[in-house]
């Protein structure tokens, strides 16, 4: 069963505060289509004054991110494969301070041909329009 969108793997805004040395992290299984590629996104915005904390974001071990994001609200995102189970962690480390994460959603990469079919199927509702 393909995953046509996903809703928002990880809900409302999560503040990750670190203990200076401690690492703090939030996962979540999600079920993919194996060999499906998909893109990985979320929002993040690093709080700290000093600039020292660091994001972390990993699919099933594989680091994607791993530095502080920039002040303000950025959108990340990461292309990843699909193997029919998959884990997503986002983490924080070396606080005191702390980053937000907010809106994360895995989204199916759509294949060529269904790209090609979607246009072909565009231009005849518009020749058909104009008949």
């Amino acid at each position: 069963m393909a995953l046509a969108r996903a809703a928002p793997i990880l809900a409302p805004t999560w503040p990750f505060w670190c203990v200076s040395g401690i690492r703090d992290y939030i996962y979540q299984t999600v079920a993919t289509s194996n060999g499906t590629q998909y893109t990985l996104s979320l929002w993040a915005q690093n709080l700290s004054a000093s600039g020292g904390d660091v994001l972390t974001v990993t699919w099933n071990s594989a680091v994607l991110y791993n530095q502080a994001a920039p002040t303000g609200w950025n959108l990340l995102s990461f292309n990843v494969v699909g193997t029919g189970s998959d884990t997503v962690e986002i983490g924080s480390f070396d606080g005191p301070d702390y980053h937000l994460v907010d809106d994360v959603s895995l989204d199916i990469v759509p294949e060529p041909a269904s790209l090609v079919a979607l246009g072909i199927g565009a231009l005849a509702l518009i020749r058909r329009r104009r008949a």
